[in-house]
Formats: structure tokens, C-alpha cells, sequence
């Protein structure tokens, strides 16, 4: 599923940012950071790991948030402290498009307010059953199948599951 393709973009950078600085221990490195960042054009030398990490870190809490209604608050509490200021921009050859953070505002606010309205924009619109946490390995993931049943975050996790579990009914026949 195409969630257009500005917020599908902006989900892929979220779901990679989270998992590599907010899994766990971070398994990222700063220069894997930073391929990922110039990958999805949010590159800028010195920018503020430690405020990324935070970001990554309350985003992936909605992920994993009990219900609903705690998905929805900890995403108004995102959108209430970095403030997006939504405006209509046209630059690289991507047509009209919205950007969150107010002009001239640093690239952490501008990474932080895209990545939070993206979440919000995907929860809001396809709901937040389209957020999944992988059974696996733990990685977040944005459900993009046209039925909405994603259960894990790759072929790879799933596949590992439902060998494990085969041969687990195997083993005990």
C-alpha cells in the first residue's frame, strides 16, 4: 500500500531510525546514520544524535503502546512538543508537497515534526493496526500489504518463525 509518496518515504525513514537507535541497545553505527540520513536527503553534519535517539525512542512507543488511545496520546504529546507548522512546498522535482517544520527551523525539528505527522497521518487515515512490532526480532514495521494481516517485519523473521514452529509440530509427532 502506497500511503503517498512523501509519507511512505518519511514512514521508511521513521521505521529505519527507530529500529537502528531505538531497539534495544543501538545497533547503527554513526556512519550507517549518516548513509541512511543522505539515503532519505536528512543529512547535516552535526546533527543532534542524541536528540534523534530521543525521537526514535518516543516514536517507537507508539508502536508499541498497550491500546489505541495511548498510541493516540503519546502522538499528541510528539505533535504538542515539536510543534509542526505544516507549509506547501515544491523543490526536487517531487511536486507540491507538505513539509512540518516552520522555515528555517533546524534539521531536527524538520526530521522530527515529518517523522511524527507521518506516524500520525498513518494512524489516523489506515489505522493503527498498520503499526506492528515484529513477533521476531522486535523491529518495528509499517503494515503496507493491501489487507492489512502484516505480521512481521520481513520474509526473513517470518520465515524463521514458521520453520521453528514446523519443526517444533515435527519434533513432537
Amino acid at each position: 500500500m502506497d500511503y503517498g509518496h512523501y509519507t511512505t518515504q518519511t514512514m521508511e525513514e521513521t521505521v529505519a531510525l527507530t529500529n537502528g537507535l531505538a531497539n534495544g541497545e543501538r545497533s547503527i553505527s554513526d556512519d550507517e546514520l549518516e548513509e541512511l540520513l543522505v539515503r532519505f536527503g536528512t543529512w547535516e553534519r552535526g546533527i543532534d544524535i542524541e536528540g534523534l535517539t530521543h525521537l526514535a525512542s518516543r516514536l517507537r512507543s507508539v508502536f508499541l503502546a498497550d491500546d489505541e488511545a495511548d498510541q493516540a496520546r503519546i502522538l499528541n504529546e510528539l505533535i504538542a512538543f515539536y510543534q509542526p507548522h505544516p507549509t506547501i512546498t515544491d523543490h526536487d522535482g517531487q511536486g507540491f508537497h507538505l513539509h512540518y517544520g516552520p522555515p528555517g527551523a533546524g534539521h531536527l525539528r524538520m526530521i522530527a515534526t515529518s517523522m511524527t505527522m507521518a506516524v500520525a497521518l498513518v494512524f489516523c487515515d489506515y489505522g493503527a493496526d498498520r503499526l506492528g512490532v515484529c513477533p521476531d526480532c522486535e523491529d518495528v514495521f509499517v503494515d503496507t500489504t493491501r489487507n492489512g494481516r502484516q505480521r512481521f517485519c520481513s520474509r526473513t523473521c517470518a520465515n524463521r518463525v514458521h520453520v521453528a514452529r514446523h519443526r517444533e509440530r515435527t519434533r513432537s509427532e
